[in-house]
């Protein structure tokens, strides 16, 4: 027998359940987006800033091993602040 389902009560619930959702990837963005450190590890964007580099430039410096990077959801590009720091006194002493 089939049960009958209140629509709109399960749209409602969505609805919350939605706007939540976007209110903490709305949190996550900007948290991204600022000076904040997650973890002793800094974004893509926010080194390039630190190091007055470029996009391009940083990628040549992932690639022939000046700096470590990891991603944490596949995208995100991010540095440990520990090898940032490292890389500056290394070039300091030059």
């Amino acid at each position: 027998m089939l049960q009958e389902v209140d629509i709109s009560a399960l749209e409602s619930n969505f609805a919350k359940m939605q706007a939540k959702v976007d209110a903490m990837y709305e949190i996550l963005m900007q948290k991204s987006a600022g000076e904040t450190t997650i973890a002793g590890y800094i974004s893509d964007e926010r080194v390039q800033k630190l190091l007055h580099v470029s996009k391009s430039t940083l990628y040549k410096m992932r690639r022939d091993g000046r700096l470590g990077a990891t991603t944490f959801s596949g995208k995100d590009i991010y540095y440990k602040l520990s090898d940032i720091e490292e890389l500056l006194k290394k070039n300091d002493n030059k």
